[in-house]
């Protein structure tokens, strides 16, 4: 396909970086081509986050303190899974170009 990236060696460091930045992240994955798998894993995480936020809100004498609270947990949370998942999907990727296993 037209956007597919180039079938080269990535740098797993440059990647994980990439990845700690939320915006800049659907870039490395992209780049090792696991951007659909890694979105997929991640939709529980925000999935719970909203329902614990919506359940917060019902309740009327929580503060709004706790409900920032779990928002930076699940975001802190979904930062470092991506961080892991998108080392160890960088590693295969690696290793599958060196094999030329790529399809």
């Amino acid at each position: 396909m037209v956007f597919d990236p180039k079938l080269e060696q990535v740098n797993v460091k440059r990647l994980m970086i990439y990845s700690l930045i939320p915006i800049v992240s659907i870039y490395a994955m992209w780049r090792i081509q696991k951007f659909w798998k890694i979105t997929l894993i991640l939709i529980p995480f925000a999935i719970v986050d909203r329902l614990l936020t919506a359940a917060m809100t019902q309740n009327p004498s929580s503060e709004i303190g706790p409900l920032d609270f779990i928002s930076l947990f699940f975001l802190g949370i979904s930062i470092i899974v991506t961080v892991l998942l998108v080392k160890h999907y960088a590693g295969k990727y690696n290793e599958k170009i060196m094999n030329g296993k790529f399809n």
